[in-house]
């Protein structure tokens, strides 16, 4: 090995070590001792490969440092976008020096340019670091977006250099398109598919916690339900009692007083109740009817006059279940603080397909004196006082998420109705 190829090789090593040392420093691993062994070990096999593939060993450091990269942080959009941008951003540092020392004479002395380089390089990437660390609220769409960009530059610009390189040495040009043209593709492909498996994997985070969300709920309504079993064996224990007290005292004439009047109203009560819930059945989303059982429940326990009605089994709404549940829930608790504030308050709940749009409407009695319309849709309002409760403008802003789905509000003589429209071919 003679001299210039061992300061070739050396500078080589270092720049490539650097941008190792950069990436690792991005996802927080750089001083991890068994990163910088890793570090070592690829970047001088990768500075020796650098001989061979000439300017496409850059790209094997491009991969390498991914996979590295991800075996850390488990999320392909971040090894990718952490890999390509310490290459891009050593490009752009080397650009800068031999744009500002281009006329200093000082520029042939290698190590010099190199020593500067590499100051602003590491210059570049802390600042770097600090601008994202200040936008750590990066949605993962975004973030997937950022790390397409980056690779797919990385790899244009490699194609293009590589290319000039080719043709230099004599290679046809023809013969060069045809090469990059398929390495480009191959390369593409292998972005795409490492991005569609982090969709996958964001996708089942997803849903899993919407499983938490719904089975949070799913154990709130066993909760209720729980305590109306525990409630009624007490109010029937009670009743026993009673009816002890008037057998043990021989009082039959009493006793039929008591049971009209007491016993057989109650069960009518109940019978009553059960048949306004009864269509509830025809719902087939669980996660809807779970919510909308308990809500319902819940009115009548507080004397509200509460119905429901829906004559055709719905087997699915096409809309994000997270954001239908959570609206609905909002709807459902203020109409029942709404109708509890008057005598004899109700609420009237249907479900209603129509052609391709699923209708939820939601009427309660309320006050009179209700604000209006324009009063309650404003930011951060609501009947409940300063801080309280959740207004219409927020719930107009949660909906918004879902392209499907509106809300229309009115009053009606002192009846609130609020209408959720859900479109199951697209937007509404």
């Amino acid at each position: 090995m003679n001299t210039i190829f061992s300061v070739e090789f050396i500078g080589l090593f270092l720049q490539y070590f650097f941008i190792f040392l950069c990436g690792g420093y991005l996802i927080g691993v750089a001083h991890k001792k068994a990163y910088l062994l890793i570090s070592l070990v690829v970047v001088l096999l990768i500075s020796f490969v650098y001989f061979i593939l000439d300017v496409l060993a850059t790209g094997v450091l491009w991969g390498a440092l991914s996979l590295v990269l991800l075996r850390y942080s488990r999320k392909v959009d971040i090894s990718f976008f952490s890999s390509s941008m310490p290459i891009l951003l050593y490009i752009l540092s080397d650009y800068i020096i031999v744009y500002l020392l281009s006329s200093a004479e000082i520029m042939n002395n290698l190590v010099f340019r190199f020593i500067v380089g590499t100051l602003l390089y590491f210059s570049i990437i802390y600042l770097f670091k600090k601008i994202i660390n200040r936008f750590s609220y990066f949605s993962s769409f975004t973030l997937l977006i950022l790390a397409v960009t980056s690779s797919l530059t990385v790899i244009v610009y490699l194609m293009i250099i590589s290319i000039e390189r080719a043709v230099e040495s004599g290679i046809s040009m023809e013969k060069t398109n045809s090469i990059f043209i398929v390495v480009y593709a191959l390369v593409s492909a292998l972005v795409c598919v490492a991005i569609i498996y982090a969709k996958s994997k964001v996708y089942v985070a997803r849903e899993k916690q919407k499983e938490l969300i719904y089975l949070l709920e799913y154990l709130d309504q066993i909760e209720s339900n729980y305590n109306e079993i525990r409630k009624f064996k007490h109010d029937y224990k009670n009743i026993l009692i009673s009816v002890e007290s008037f057998l043990e005292s021989n009082d039959i004439q009493g006793l039929k007083e008591y049971f009209y009047k007491e016993i057989k109203q109650t069960a009518q009560i109940i019978d009553l109740n059960s048949f306004k819930l009864s269509q509830l059945s025809n719902l087939q989303v669980k996660e809807l009817k779970s919510l909308l059982a308990n809500k319902l429940m819940v009115s009548q326990e507080k004397g509200i006059d509460t119905e429901i009605e829906m004559r055709e089994k719905i087997k699915s709404i096409p809309v994000d279940s997270v954001v239908l549940v959570r609206s609905l829930g909002i709807i459902l608790d203020n109409a029942i603080e709404a109708a509890e504030e008057i005598k004899n308050g109700y609420i009237r709940v249907a479900i209603l397909h129509d052609k391709n749009l699923i209708k939820i409407i939601v009427a309660n009695s309320c006050k009179q004196d209700i604000p209006k319309l324009f009063l309650l849709k404003r930011d951060g309002f609501s009947t409940k006082g300063e801080n309280r409760g959740l207004g219409l403008g927020n719930l107009d802003q949660l909906l918004n998420k879902s392209k499907n789905i509106i809300l229309e509000t009115k009053i009606e003589k002192s009846v609130f109705i609020q209408i959720l429209t859900v479109n199951e071919e697209g937007k509404v």
